[in-house]
């Protein structure tokens, strides 16, 4: 049943495509994995909204090329809303503030690391780059 097969799959696709567009902003934002999925569920008919639009878009030929661009851009915009005109309550952000211990899991705060391995890997800091040249290719900087 080629109509109602293709109606099922955007229906059951549509939230987690949308989620998992929204997972970068979730982990941008310090939220672990299960707060991001707590904040989805509550907002479930907006997800849902947003990702049946998107992968019905994506379904189309020729039009799928540009989508996932497309798709990235729209929810790079809704999360803009979000920090912009969420009211501080149902903000994800207020999930830091206040998390209930179910929401919480041991060693994970972002999406796939854990705390050693975010621990291990540090940018250096502007004081290293500018006294060390740490950057072969920069200038050096003379000392005076």
């Amino acid at each position: 049943i080629p109509r109602i097969g293709t109606i099922l799959y955007i229906d059951i696709n549509a939230y987690y495509y949308a989620w998992s567009l929204h997972c970068r902003y979730f982990d941008l934002i310090g939220l672990t994995f299960a707060q991001g999925k707590h904040y989805a569920e509550e907002n479930c008919s907006d997800y849902r909204q947003f990702g049946i639009v998107a992968v019905l878009f994506e379904m189309i030929p020729f039009i799928n090329l540009i989508t996932p661009i497309t798709n990235v851009i729209g929810s790079l915009l809704w999360a803009c809303d979000i920090e912009r005109f969420k009211e501080p309550l149902r903000h994800p952000r207020s999930y830091l503030l206040s998390p209930s211990p179910a929401l919480i899991e041991q060693e994970q705060t972002d999406y796939g690391r854990t705390e050693y391995e975010k621990d291990k890997i540090s940018p250096p800091n502007y004081q290293d780059t500018i006294h060390n040249n740490i950057y072969p290719s920069a200038p050096s900087i003379e000392k005076q």
